[in-house]
């Protein structure tokens, strides 16, 4: 739901007596995006506010753009030592009552603040208020979604935040500084990329208050298929964090565990299917060898827990001799929970099975969502049933197992 500038501006409520809000902009090599998100905040109809920008150590002709703000902004340099470091570089420097975040590379709306300044003012229990986002690229052009599906958009409890992947974006958020405050700020170990830092300091203060959710785009994404990309090393220090949270170890029937399990592997699956599509699905030996040692990585962390609740594994890759094709189902196979349960014998080796799957899929035999990725390699697959080597057994018979589409 986009907002309505005409029917629900909200009437002007900054004046000298009205709360100040410190917006937080940490940048690091935004020279395409950093004025514009600048921009949208001095062009809030909500006046009372201080900007600090936190330069993360760019190389690029960011700090120069920055110095044409002069006094509309408070810039402060630091060393290139990540997202979270610099927010709280920024924490520390704020006076306002509130709090809010802005990506350099996202940009609002105008009524945003006042709205969110509102909210908090009428509900004395909220820490936080949020919105939606309206999805563009690096230009500011509309992609035609949303960054909060349907099924989310409301205030979530900690079990949400756990669970439900990333359901709050920070350039939407409005804080109160104080609980902010409370509970640290964000976690600079989670530094690799914007996230699971985020999400973090969310599950910390959903702990001490309230959250509250207001169904209007309040600003707009930019979306960069390379931020998904860099998570993978902080989801794993997200996942040891978690694991080791009093909750989940006081979980007695294991529910809450099991399906945080499931839950982080369903993430690190998702990235590395991003993965798959910026190689135009074109697979490596060591984009395989890198999944599936993330596999192994989960399973020293989660232990038994993590094969029973996610039903993934890994597989011992010295027992394929690695075709592109043969490389690529099997990257599929590490993706996919419904392949490593319907084919277990490619664990060992086998692989008839799951050749002879993916040549029904690319027949049309079985609908699947993988389809367009196996017709890249349709003339292989036939020539591997056709000539088997040592390690790819000849294949016999008819398929009997039905699989359900892909899923991450």
């Amino acid at each position: 739901m986009a907002l309505n500038k005409n029917n629900n501006s909200p009437s002007e409520i900054s004046g000298p007596n009205s709360p100040l809000v410190s917006v937080i902009i940490p940048v690091f090599n935004g020279q395409e995006t950093i004025c514009r998100a600048i921009d949208s905040v001095l062009a809030q109809s909500y006046r009372e506010h201080e900007i600090i920008v936190v330069d993360d150590g760019s190389t690029d002709s960011s700090i120069s753009l920055l110095w044409n703000y002069g006094s509309k902004i408070r810039l402060v340099e630091q060393k290139h030592a990540g997202n979270s470091t610099a927010r709280n570089q920024g924490l520390k420097l704020a006076r306002g009552e509130y709090v809010a975040f802005l990506d350099a590379d996202d940009f609002w709306v105008q009524e945003k603040l006042a709205i969110q300044v509102e909210i908090l003012g009428r509900h004395p229990s909220v820490g936080l208020t949020f919105g939606n986002l309206e999805v563009v690229d690096k230009q500011g052009e509309k992609l035609g979604f949303t960054m909060v599906p349907s099924h989310l958009r409301y205030a979530p409890s900690w079990q949400d935040l756990l669970l439900k992947g990333p359901v709050i974006l920070a350039s939407t958020v409005l804080a109160r500084r104080e609980i902010v405050r409370k509970v640290g700020g964000f976690d600079a170990d989670l530094f690799i990329s914007r996230g699971y830092e985020d999400r973090d300091l969310f599950l910390r203060l959903r702990e001490l208050a309230d959250f509250h959710y207001l169904d209007l785009c309040l600003a707009s994404y930019c979306y960069d298929q390379v931020h998904g990309l860099l998570v993978i090393p902080s989801l794993f220090l997200y996942a040891r964090k978690y694991w080791n949270h009093p909750r989940l170890q006081g979980d007695a029937d294991g529910l809450l565990r099991n399906e945080f399990v499931k839950q982080c592997s369903k993430e690190m699956r998702w990235v590395m299917r991003l993965k798959l599509r910026a190689e135009a699905n074109k697979v490596s030996k060591e984009m395989l060898g890198q999944l599936n040692g993330y596999h192994d990585a989960f399973k020293d962390l989660f232990g038994h827990s993590y094969t029973e609740a996610s039903d993934c594994d890994s597989i011992d890759l010295t027992e394929y001799e690695l075709s592109p094709t043969i490389s690529l189902l099997l990257y599929l196979y590490l993706c996919r929970p419904d392949l490593q349960v319907s084919f277990p014998e490619v664990r060992s080796g086998d692989l008839s099975k799951l050749i002879n799957w993916a040549t029904a899929v690319v027949k049309g035999v079985y609908n699947d969502d993988d389809k367009p990725i196996l017709l890249m390699h349709s003339s292989e697959l036939e020539h591997i049933r056709e000539k088997p080597t040592k390690k790819v057994l000849r294949l016999g018979g008819r398929l009997r197992t039905v699989i359900k589409p892909a899923s991450c």
